[in-house]
């Protein structure tokens, strides 16, 4: 069955270009209610509204379309809050770049005391710091092999030596940060089949892996083979929110390190995108992604993932705030399926 419009042409044409939103959120979009008039309602905690950032987006979202949810909804930013002015709230949510511990301190000391406060009074919080912070390789890693959740095994090093001191390496190896998003790869080695190959390229680590702003660490990854059947590699995206989830994305390429830059976009792959986001994922799939989601403590996660030849699920990482795909960006008809689930699963 042909899922292709006119509509979707014209946003797979338009998928690689730089996308810049059109409007921007302030504080005083959702100004927090001086006067005690907060029973039910949910407050937002943040510390800044970047334009591409998750929740800025879903608020955004919400504004505009003037939901029934508008007006049950306050936003305060994380510097300002207290006991005082947390009191009544039914639910707060609190969202910051991830992983939060170790790219941003200062912040999970705010988010830690945020914490407190909500279990002093009895508040749910969505975003628990200390939840926001398994989100680097090495501890998602860590995480989901404990649990017996397929995924590469990832390791936390200094330096290229102690990667060369690691003997039961499972060789090909990448490497890159440990900590933050990089899904343009732009941070990642290529494929090392040995240490002499690792050696010859010391200057490629020394260049690369130093600290960086929303970048840190370096981690080691054991690759897993994920080419399909004709010879390309595909990597999905499945939001997951408490026991749903809804498919986002899927990204086709010729690279085994698949990102938007390098996806092949034709009638056949756009269809495969379209039916991807429209069916149901099979029931192991989903409950992989689900068991995923909550052993690493997040209320809400964008999770990576591919198939193996033999046609198990491998998940790669837990993005804790997804950058919205172009789809819902685009796309008035996702882009609201993807707001109401949001607010049925994690904002209510």
């Amino acid at each position: 069955m042909n899922l292709i419009n006119a509509q979707q042409k014209i946003f797979f044409k338009t998928i690689k270009e730089n996308y810049e939103f059109d409007d921007s959120l302030t504080f005083n979009d959702y100004k927090q209610d001086r006067n005690n008039h907060r029973n039910g309602k949910i407050l937002f905690v943040l510390d800044y509204l970047p334009k591409w950032q998750f929740y800025t987006q879903l608020l955004l979202n919400i504004r505009d379309n003037r939901r029934n949810i508008y007006n049950k909804i306050d936003l305060v930013r994380l510097c300002d809050i207290s006991e005082k002015n947390l009191k009544g709230y039914s639910k707060v949510i609190f969202a910051y770049h991830d992983p939060l511990k170790q790219l941003y301190p200062e912040v999970y000391i705010n988010a830690k005391k945020l914490e407190q406060i909500c279990a002093i009074l009895n508040i749910k919080l969505i975003g628990k710091p200390d939840a926001l912070s398994n989100t680097s390789k090495s501890i998602t890693s860590q995480i989901w092999r404990k649990f017996n959740i397929p995924t590469a095994r990832q390791i936390k090093v200094n330096s290229l030596e102690q990667i060369l001191s690691i003997d039961d390496l499972a060789y090909p190896i990448f490497v890159r940060y440990d900590s933050g998003h990089d899904s343009a790869g732009k941070r990642k080695s290529e494929l090392f089949f040995s240490k002499k190959e690792l050696i010859r390229n010391q200057c490629f680590f020394e260049k690369n892996y130093v600290p960086k702003k929303h970048f840190g660490d370096i981690v080691v990854t054991e690759y897993i083979e994920t080419k399909s059947s004709d010879g390309l590699y595909r990597k999905f995206r499945t939001i997951v929110s408490g026991d749903s989830i809804i498919n986002e994305c899927v990204q086709v390429s010729k690279s085994w390190f698949v990102h938007l830059r390098d996806t092949i976009m034709n009638d056949l792959f756009i269809n495969e995108y379209f039916t991807f986001i429209k069916n149901e994922l099979k029931y192991n799939y989903k409950n992989t992604l689900i068991k995923a989601n909550k052993v690493l403590g997040l209320d809400f996660s964008g999770i990576d993932w591919s198939i193996d030849h033999n046609g198990d699920i491998i998940l790669w990482e837990a993005n804790a705030h997804p950058s919205w795909s172009k789809l819902i960006q685009f796309n008035d008809e996702y882009r609201n399926q993807y707001v109401d689930f949001m607010i049925k699963t994690l904002i209510l």
